[in-house]
């Protein structure tokens, strides 16, 4: 894996995301009026305000993310172009696995990855690319990072954030 694969790694991700924010949004605008007309269910119409306001933040999130991305400026990717190998201190695979009626349907798995400021990142992976070959391109980026998700390693972060807020 090389920085432009990376990089439409995480264009991937977020179009995903741009995605879901659209769906929401489908759900609750349709959702507001009816409750509108229905006279005035309050309990929908505040259901379906958050799902609005939820799409809403999700698709600005997206949108601007995805101009980062274009334009570099997105901070890992800042940090990687600039070698600033101390700019992330976590990386972890979170496994996600879907089930209907207790019966396993799919399996996903995204990277989390923790800046040294306390910001987090998910990148959502689709199942044709290998968490571990982004892992080990992050790791190589990041070499003083933590990798996997252990409460050994989330001590250590958690008292590094603490360090750096002093």
């Amino acid at each position: 894996m090389n920085y432009e694969t990376f990089k439409s790694i995480l264009i991937k991700s977020n179009k995903r995301i741009l995605l879901v924010s659209i769906l929401i949004l489908l759900i609750g605008i349709p959702m507001a009026v009816g409750s509108w007309f229905a006279n005035h269910n309050k309990a929908g119409l505040i259901i379906s305000i958050i799902f609005i306001l939820l799409g809403v933040f999700m698709l600005s999130k997206a949108i601007k993310d995805l101009k980062k991305i274009k334009n570099d400026t997105l901070p890992i990717l800042y940090a990687i172009k600039n070698k600033q190998s101390d700019y992330i201190v976590w990386i972890y695979q979170k496994e996600i696995i879907s089930k209907v009626e207790g019966v396993k349907v799919g399996k996903s798995n995204n990277i989390i990855v923790c800046s040294k400021d306390n910001k987090h990142i998910e990148f959502v992976l689709n199942n044709s690319i290998s968490p571990e070959s982004v892992i080990s391109y992050l790791s190589n980026a990041f070499p003083n990072a933590y990798l996997g998700y252990t409460d050994e390693n989330k001590k250590e972060v958690e008292l590094l954030w603490k360090k750096n807020k002093n």
